[in-house]
């Protein structure tokens, strides 16, 4: 099109000045235009460009509708016709929502709400268009004005191109001011694989497809898709449209996701008349909540409006703030009663939003989800707003997903704490966390959610230096937030553990017992801070964590009432127990401690710890039935010892088994058991089978022997730190809606 426009205004002019025509013969095609447009004069040039371009008869091809219809969620376009926008009303019913990109208001909105899921889908004409022909981009000083001069248009395009993922159709990227923004975006963001994708006709040698290939993928982030165009009518092109429209209809229709209002609706049709499996059907639908937990500072949505409603909302928030999370939830919805459809989008979103905060703060994610997703869709049009709908998002488990619109929320607004926190915790802990941490600006470091993010993903990536260094940051910026002081609290014990040394009568003994004294007081501070009511119960993860720090400071007494403690709150949580089932003593703990690991899943991640801190109860109770139990049960463990985690734990396995013999009076056997283990399942046979020998246990540094009976001669080693999941507390903050 751009060549057939250049002959037609060429033709023109050649009759008004073929000797200024003849000058610009083989130059560029902005010099030449702008040498047309000099000898047509304006009111010549604009009539030929609304000529070339005023509406045909039929206004558009079925391909046309074939691309309108792909779920793009906005359409730039160079071109300057209305044909895709007549493609939209006979699509979609409803004219589309045009507008060039010189028109600057609109521009701002558009850049407002780039992220709102669901936002009506705006046609941008980059270069303008014919209903404003004055302002169609054709000639050198059009170019030099919009792509040189005004900032704001750049601007604007850098913060899509690095925000977003486009999919180029018909263009062929030889705009050199385009490339150049192209660059900067790739060179800016560094994305380890192309970010968008262009769809191309294919090279007639494969050589130069091969280079330009290349070239799009290393200079411009763009993964070309090739058609063959060897007609020349780009015939393969609508064929393909086609052929991708039909596959992401067929991928919506299998994949499409179940609108989060719809949700109870959904079960309670799926399961009449069980209100039981509706509830786990709920807890499942949005996904694997318990494994992507995320800590967060609330505020309340939107505080400081200034109607009587808001201000309700207002003081109804503060509750959350008490500790009385269910007290708010019913405010909230006798609000939402009483006034109905009087409410505005923002009340709404209001109300929904510190509905999920309220339940988040006691625990509930799964239903803090869905609340969040509700909210946004009611209201996603301040940054903070997008930040609850990008929290309930990571809150369903969708990490890849997650990381996409972080990405986006980050690059169009660097300098919010909440998007860079939840980017950081969609990584996992094989990712590279130097990458990671120089990713996020240093401006956004201090802020206390992005801070304890670095630190969570530090430890999960075993960067324990990092992990202490982070949490310690999240304190200085909040000393108050009961979360980040339990996070800087565990980080401490993970990192002096690997310098402690050991003891024969004092146990585990840290390298600096003055950072120990630090972790036991702001752990001390987070269990005053977090105060008797416990919605989220993370009372029992921090007097368990607290019983570690004690335990390194020689503080026994202390130490077991804060296990006590632990376990009283928390008996379910395995770290606990088994924590509480390697320290007990007296007999009504021990049939306590039997209980509850028995009451424990089977199948999870700490079954084999559980039977084994069984097996040991078991021979240090010596009840009736005791050692015939353990018995059933070491051998049971050592059936599969090969298959046995953590992998530290199959010598103690294979000890328990030999003590069960001792017990019964079959130390023959001990030798037997050994040599019947499979191959490759324990790799230190002749140790274990010397200890069994010699009557001594080869103890290591991190492994129990479950054999002795004084707790001054048993290794204080937990099987893990129980740094819990850091759920967040609601507290006041300045409205950032």
């Amino acid at each position: 099109m751009w060549g057939g426009l250049l002959s037609q205004l060429e033709s023109a002019a050649r009759q008004l000045d073929e000797t200024k025509v003849k000058d610009v013969e083989g130059v560029d095609g902005l010099l030449r235009a702008s040498t047309y447009k000099t000898v047509l004069g304006p009111d010549e040039y604009r009539r030929i460009l609304r000529e070339t371009f005023a509406p045909r008869t039929p206004p558009h091809d079925a391909a046309h509708e074939s691309l309108v219809a792909m779920p793009f969620r906005h359409i730039f376009t160079t071109n300057y016709d209305g044909v895709l926008q007549s493609a939209h009303q006979k699509v979609r019913g409803s004219a589309a929502d045009s507008f060039d990109a010189d028109e600057w208001d609109k521009l701002t909105d558009l850049w407002q709400r780039q992220s709102g899921i669901g936002a009506a889908r705006s046609y941008v004409h980059l270069h303008g268009s014919i209903g404003r022909p004055q302002c169609i981009v054709l000639c050198k000083e059009d170019y030099d004005q919009r792509y040189y001069h005004e900032q704001r248009y750049t601007q604007f395009l850098r913060g899509f191109l690095t925000g977003h993922r486009f999919v180029f159709v018909g263009f062929s990227l030889s705009d050199d001011e385009f490339k150049y923004i192209l660059r900067w975006a790739q060179a800016t963001w560094q994305p380890s694989s192309p970010r968008h994708f262009a769809i191309l006709p294919a090279p007639a040698d494969a050589d130069k497809q091969r280079v330009q290939a290349a070239e799009l993928r290393g200079l411009q982030g763009i993964e070309p898709v090739y058609f063959d165009n060897t007609s020349g009518d780009f015939t393969s092109l609508w064929a393909l449209i086609e052929t991708l429209r039909t596959d992401v209809d067929a991928h919506k229709a299998k994949n499409g996701l179940v609108p989060a209002a719809a949700l109870q609706d959904f079960v309670t049709e799926l399961f009449p008349g069980d209100p039981d499996r509706q509830q786990a059907a709920l807890q499942r639908l949005p996904g694997l909540v318990s494994k992507h937990s995320v800590t967060v500072s609330f505020s309340d949505a939107g505080a400081g409006s200034t109607t009587e409603v808001d201000r309700e909302i207002d003081t109804v928030f503060k509750l959350v703030a008490r500790g009385l999370p269910d007290d708010a939830i019913a405010e909230y919805e006798a609000i939402r009663t009483r006034e109905g459809d009087r409410l505005t989008a923002k009340q709404q979103y209001r109300l929904d939003a510190n509905i999920g905060n309220a339940l988040y703060s006691k625990g509930e994610a799964t239903l803090a989800s869905q609340a969040y997703l509700r909210a946004a869709g009611h209201y996603r049009d301040s940054r903070d707003a997008k930040g609850i709908e990008l929290l309930g998002r990571f809150l369903t488990g969708a990490l890849a997903e997650t990381k996409r619109r972080a990405a986006e929320l980050c690059a169009s607004e660097p300098t919010f704490g909440r998007a860079w926190s939840i980017w950081v915790r969609s990584h996992d802990e094989h990712s590279d966390f130097g990458a990671v941490e120089a990713a996020v600006p240093a401006a956004v470091h201090t802020d206390p959610e992005v801070a304890q993010a670095l630190s969570d993903l530090a430890a999960r990536c075993g960067q324990l230096d990092a992990h202490v260094r982070h949490a310690r940051a999240a304190v200085t910026a909040s000393p108050e937030w009961p979360d980040a002081l339990a996070m800087l609290g565990a980080a401490i014990v993970a990192s002096e553990r690997r310098f402690a040394t050991f003891h024969a009568d004092r146990g585990l003994v840290p390298e600096h017992p003055d950072l120990m004294a630090e972790a036991e007081s702001v752990i001390s501070k987070a269990i005053d801070a977090v105060g008797s009511r416990d919605p989220a119960g993370r009372l029992a993860g921090l007097h368990f964590n607290r019983s570690v720090t004690r335990r390194f400071l020689g503080r026994e007494a202390d130490a077991t009432r804060d296990l006590r403690d632990a376990f009283r709150l928390g008996p379910t949580q395995p770290v606990i127990t088994l924590g509480f089932a390697m320290e007990v003593e007296t007999q009504p703990d021990m049939d306590a401690a039997i209980i509850a690991l028995s009451a424990l899943p089977t199948d999870g991640e700490w079954a084999d710890q559980v039977r084994l801190a069984a097996v040991m109860l078991r021979l240090r109770r010596r009840g009736e039935g005791d050692i015939e139990q353990a018995r059933v049960q070491v051998d049971q463990l050592c059936a599969r010892l090969g298959s046995v985690e953590p992998a530290t734990c199959r010598a103690d396995v294979v000890r328990m088994a030999l003590r069960v013999c001792y017990e019964q009076g079959r130390s023959g056997d001990g030798p037997g058991i050994v040599a019947g283990l499979a191959d490759g399942a324990l790799a230190d046979h002749r140790l274990v089978h010397e200890g069994c020998v010699d009557g001594v246990s080869a103890q290591r540094v991190g492994q129990v022997d479950y054999r002795c009976r004084s707790r001054k001669d048993r290794t204080r080693t937990k099987p893990e730190d129980a740094r819990g999941v850091h759920l967040p507390v609601p507290r006041d903050a300045e409205d950032r809606s």
